[in-house]
Order: structure tokens, then sequence, then C-alpha cells
């Protein structure tokens, strides 16, 4: 927020698929951790997809496996973050996500 975006916050995947599902179109952007309660990462963005295709998606993990962030890509994630991610490498995955959204 304290760069210009406006942010909502949910405790857990369920939560934050409910928000989206509301109001699709409110949204811009959705961050996300890979494990979250509730509902993982890659089934809030896979619900996010079935809303919105193409909608801009960033995950973050505290993974380092290839493998992981292949399969990220896989499911239409444009980028992800590993944990702990400066601010500044947040923000420019951010504004690169909003940049090339369709």
């Amino acid at each position: 927020e304290h760069n210009g975006y406006t942010v909502t916050a949910a405790r857990n995947g369920q939560e934050a698929l409910d928000l989206f599902q509301a109001n699709p179109y409110t949204f811009d952007l959705v961050i996300t951790d890979v494990t979250m309660p509730k509902l993982s990462g890659p089934d809030l963005a896979k619900g996010v997809f079935d809303l919105r295709p193409g909608m801009p998606v960033i995950m973050t993990t505290g993974y380092t496996d290839t493998l992981i962030v292949g399969q990220l890509r896989s499911l239409g994630i444009r980028g992800s973050l590993a944990k702990p991610c400066p601010s500044r490498l947040l923000l420019t995955a951010v504004r690169n996500a909003l940049d090339h959204s369709n």
C-alpha cells in the first residue's frame, strides 16, 4: 500500500478464493504462497484461472527445488519468489506481472 497499490489480505487460501469469486474483476493480481491453510496456493491459482484465465498470479515459496518452480510455471503462474523476499524484488515482480497481463 505504501507503493500505491490497494491490497486485500486473506487469512488462508479458501478465504482468498472466496474473496476472488465474490468479485473477480476487482483484482488485478493475486500473490499467494505455495503452502497455505485450507487451500494450497496452486489450488487457489487453479480456482482463479477458472474464473479469469490469464490472471496474473505470483507464487511465493520457501522451496528452492527447480521442479516446484517448473510445476508452477506449467500451471500458468507468472512469477515465483523465494522466501524471504526483499520488498524491492516483490515490487519488481508485481510491476512485471501487471505490465505483462492480458
